[in-house]
């Protein structure tokens, strides 16, 4: 599997993640702020612990190897909220809570 289908898959489980874990935030006046904050930390989290680097993807190495999978984990928390968003753009309903 290439890198790029790598990022758009461990979106995808990043958004659902954040969604069945922490979607009762919502309710709770907590709201989208919150949650794009949850997105970036797992997202960062996950990247760095499957060790997925976008940036080494593209040739570029960082001086400190980590930094890579962090940036590459604030792309798949951005992806994950653009996902989302696509999703709702086409028409996917949301399930209630």
């Amino acid at each position: 599997m290439d890198d790029l289908a790598k990022i758009a898959f461990l979106a995808m489980v990043n958004e659902s993640t954040v969604e069945y874990l922490f979607g009762w935030l919502k309710g709770h006046g907590l709201g989208a702020t919150a949650m794009k904050w949850i997105a970036a930390a797992s997202g960062i989290a996950f990247s760095v612990a499957f060790g997925i680097d976008l940036f080494a993807a593209f040739g570029l190495t960082a001086s400190v190897p980590v930094i890579g999978s962090v940036l590459t984990g604030l792309v798949v928390a951005r992806g994950s909220d653009f996902l989302h968003n696509l999703g709702k753009t086409w028409g996917v309903k949301q399930p209630k809570s």
